[in-house]
């Protein structure tokens, strides 16, 4: 079983960095002529045991070292606890205008979710963990893009921050690379903090960047009214069928919030929690200039605060994602916000930060809870519910985008004689651009706009030194452009997973495709921003809203765009 190298997948940051210093000594040089092979996988079943796990899924690893090998034997399981020291020695929240940022959200997101296209039948066990000969090859596949990736990346980017160097001694480690610059070297005992002062990353759900990083440069004190506030949620109800509630109002959380030498109890509904996160999330206004804590925080709440972690069976995730209310979805969902509300108040009560947003933050967290001491309320200020950015001053914004909007008047599929079977190459979306005082009518397909996404994530250049919205925006475009969150049925959910292309699946993702248009609009049009990266996005999407879809390539291609990075 050896792996057949695809389009990677996992760390697309391996364009050489503006400020590398080609005499940098730095740890990254013991992996300058590392390459690893995946060469089989087996899996070892101990007497007894009928059950497969990932202790017992074996990869073989041949690590060429220069002139020499070696062979590494890893289990599947010994991959999982090296994305955690990977998280861990990013140290996640510290202050960096570099690659960390985006090789965190990076690895967070991708490692455990290979992206290759597989049937149903595959998808699904890979889904319920059952470790059968077709998922244990997809994995093998995605663990070796993953490994030529990170080395790539450690290879060609010298890069001054502390916890770079310690995500290459990580990964030295588990390959068994250890000339003796690594054995000498200080960084032994990283080793020792890794192991025994981290606690799993997937015990702690949502907000995992808790501790005062060394190199943060936070210094001010933390919003007041939470120092000694805890909250535990008792119990949770389910009123009775009201046809004027929605299903998820109908439920309600009763915290007991203990408040120093006090406590009192507050009841809050399940809307209320989604609530929560929309306030939270517009508290920490994405985009403005901060090297603190802000951007991981922002990245962690809108990825997995709807998402409980905790591994549940099937039918359960199942009646999850249909969001039915019965027992177990509630008593799944009272967990995590235990463990939201837990994580946010240690994080607020133990980071000391100057960052204005995140003191909002603490705001709107004490006003969820009820908990309001005068000072609070006198310097609470108001919190944002839109972006009201300045008007942009960027001439390529001003010029092609500032009196732009875009209607997707309807969505039809064109089959050609002797298809039976439609694909996004023939769903074709007309759309109606408004510009100043006319308008033109643009045809683009389903294929156009995957393409457009890859256009615009290449124009962000990810990894490039940036404070102010691109991180933000790549992340969004990353996560969110191919993932409608309209609630749909089971039915028309399981369609858009399968890539069936129906009525209802169309209308759907032309609802997102026009809901993205109109946000994209809005923000280009809207915020004062200097950075080339952006600009680039502006050209591309003028391109596509203008019918050349030749130019996005041209785009791409012509403006530095092309540092190796591959989508």
């Amino acid at each position: 079983m050896k792996a057949q190298l695809s389009i990677p997948d996992i760390i697309r940051h391996s364009h050489v960095s503006v400020g590398s210093e080609p005499g940098d000594s730095s740890p990254v040089h013991r992996l300058d002529r590392t390459r690893v092979e995946i060469e089989r996988a087996s899996v070892r079943l101990p007497r007894g045991a009928k059950k497969v796990t990932n202790e017992h899924v074996f990869f073989v690893l041949k690590v060429y070292d220069g002139s020499s090998y070696h062979t590494v034997e890893q289990s599947w399981a010994a991959f999982s606890v090296l994305k955690e020291d990977l998280l861990l020695a990013l140290d996640a929240g510290h202050a960096c205008s570099g690659i960390c940022p985006w090789l965190w959200e990076d690895l967070h997101h991708n490692f455990d979710y290979p992206t290759k296209k597989v049937n149903f039948r595959t998808w699904l066990q890979m889904r319920l963990r059952r470790h059968t000969k077709g998922t244990i090859q997809v994995f093998l596949e995605h663990f070796q893009e993953l490994l030529d990736s990170m080395l790539n990346v450690l290879r060609q980017r010298h890069v001054h921050c502390k916890q770079f160097h310690d995500v290459c001694a990580v990964l030295a480690r588990f390959i068994h690379v250890r000339p003796p610059t690594l054995l000498d070297s200080p960084d032994e005992s990283l080793e020792l903090s890794l192991r025994s002062t981290s606690a799993p990353l997937g015990n702690d759900l949502v907000i995992r960047r808790l501790r005062a990083s060394s190199t943060s440069s936070l210094t001010s004190s933390p919003p007041g009214g939470l120092v000694r506030t805890q909250v535990e949620i008792v119990r949770a109800c389910v009123r009775p069928e009201d046809k004027r509630r929605g299903g998820e109002s109908r439920v309600i959380f009763v915290l007991k919030v203990h408040d120093g030498a006090g406590s009192h109890v507050v009841e809050q509904s399940w809307t209320a929690f989604m609530q929560l996160k929309q306030d939270l999330l517009t508290a920490l206004a994405p985009g403005h200039n901060c090297d603190g804590m802000c951007p991981w925080l922002w990245e962690d709440l809108t990825n997995n605060f709807d998402m409980p972690r905790r591994k549940v069976p099937f039918f359960k995730y199942i009646f999850i994602r249909m969001h039915w209310l019965n027992k177990a979805t509630v008593q799944v969902f009272l967990e995590h916000f235990q463990e939201l509300l837990h994580s946010l108040l240690r994080l607020l009560r133990e980071r000391r930060v100057h960052c204005k947003q995140l003191n909002e933050v603490g705001t709107v967290l004490a006003t969820f809870l009820h908990v309001r001491p005068g000072t609070l309320l006198e310097a609470r200020s108001s919190i944002r519910h839109s972006f009201s950015f300045e008007s942009s001053s960027s001439p390529l914004a001003k010029h092609r985008l500032d009196n732009t909007r875009v209607e997707i008047v309807r969505a039809s599929i064109r089959l050609p004689t002797g298809t039976a079977k439609p694909t996004n190459e023939h769903v074709v979306f007309v759309m109606k651009v408004h510009n100043g005082a006319g308008y033109h009518i643009v045809e683009q397909s389903w294929a156009a706009f995957t393409q457009l996404k890859e256009a615009l994530l290449m124009a962000l250049d990810p990894g490039h030194a940036c404070d102010g919205v691109c991180p933000w925006l790549w992340e969004d475009l990353h996560h969110n452009f191919d993932f409608p969150t309209k609630k749909v049925g089971l039915r028309t959910w399981l369609q858009m997973r399968l890539r069936r292309h129906t009525k209802g699946t169309v209308q759907v993702f032309l609802e997102h495709f026009q809901e993205l248009l109109d946000s994209m609009l809005h923000l280009l049009r809207q915020r004062n921003i200097q950075c080339k990266q952006f600009h680039d996005v502006c050209a591309v999407l003028a391109s596509f809203i203008q019918g050349r879809p030749s130019a996005l390539s041209e785009t791409c291609s012509s403006s530095s765009l092309h540092h190796g990075l591959r989508f």
